[in-house]
């Protein structure tokens, strides 16, 4: 994104300043870069809570019974999270339950 500075020279602004500026993020768990700095294998636990993911990857498509950040619990479909492409949700549980994906990877 680009703009003036107090100059009128050209600024080139940092997406994830303003991501945080817009959204307020409180908690810097869940990095807003749109690099990942980490990787982790994740095996669904129940009841076993993570580091908070940024995004996920899929090995094998299936059913993906998570806990998000904020606490909500969802399954999403297979269809939802196609296998080998990079989902970005912020989760702090994979449960084993209701899981049928295979080859979670969370990254950070």
């Amino acid at each position: 994104m680009f703009g003036l500075d107090s100059n009128g020279n050209p600024h080139v602004y940092n997406p994830t300043t303003i991501l945080q500026r817009i959204f307020k993020f409180k908690s810097a768990a869940v990095h807003t870069d749109p690099s990942f700095v980490g990787a982790v294998e994740i095996t669904p636990t129940d009841g076993k809570e993570l580091e908070p993911t940024s995004g996920l990857i899929i090995g094998t498509a299936g059913d993906l019974h998570v806990i998000m950040v904020d606490g909500s619990e969802i399954t999403f479909p297979a269809a939802a999270l196609p296998a080998n492409q990079i989902h970005r949700l912020a989760v702090k549980e994979v449960l084993a339950t209701g899981t049928t994906a295979t080859g979670i990877i969370g990254l950070y």
